[in-house]
């Protein structure tokens, strides 16, 4: 029997899928005495970041697939050196979850735009640290002039801390 040409252009995707992951595992070598240890840090923690973490949005406490303002910045950040263009995008979308206010939407799932906006401070933190490591890996200076929109949502009562909200994208835009 021969195989169908489905099988075929079944096994040219399967090749082109080892090639990604080979191309973005293979970019970090460590070598210690430890083989496990050198497993985990020669492929497998990044492929978990990538597949589960920013692919997926699913992690051992986050199984609902919302982006984490500061979950995703972490991870993105934390793959810069083998995807650039990865950490961009996530930089990119995060920022364009800002309130006008300064505050920002602790997570989202943006098919249905509602979100958690928060009075959490250390998310704030995430993005300019996201910036600075994305610009100074890339080189990228330009990245900064990059516009996005704000977001429009019902703002938090003075004794609130956190409220699932709905949003939208606001015209106006900044750097």
């Amino acid at each position: 029997l021969k195989p169908s040409s489905i099988f075929l252009n079944h096994n040219k995707e399967f090749d082109k899928v080892k090639k990604y992951w080979i191309d973005k595992l293979g970019r970090i070598k460590v070598k210690t005495p430890d083989d496990s240890f050198n497993a985990m840090l020669n492929g497998w923690y990044l492929y978990q970041t990538i597949s589960s973490r920013l692919k997926a949005k699913a992690g051992f406490y986050q199984v609902g697939g919302a982006f984490g303002f500061r979950d995703q910045l972490q991870d993105a950040t934390n793959i810069v050196m083998v995807d650039e263009e990865r950490t961009k995008a996530q930089i990119i979308e995060n920022a364009k979850h800002q309130f006008m206010q300064g505050d920002v939407l602790h997570w989202w799932h943006e098919i249905i735009m509602m979100g958690l906006r928060s009075r959490f401070k250390d998310d704030y933190l995430w993005l300019v640290y996201s910036v600075n490591k994305y610009v100074k890996t890339s080189g990228d200076y330009k990245f900064v002039d990059e516009e996005v929109p704000f977001i429009n949502g019902q703002q938090l009562d003075i004794d609130e801390a956190e409220r699932g909200i709905t949003y939208n994208y606001t015209k106006e835009k900044a750097t």
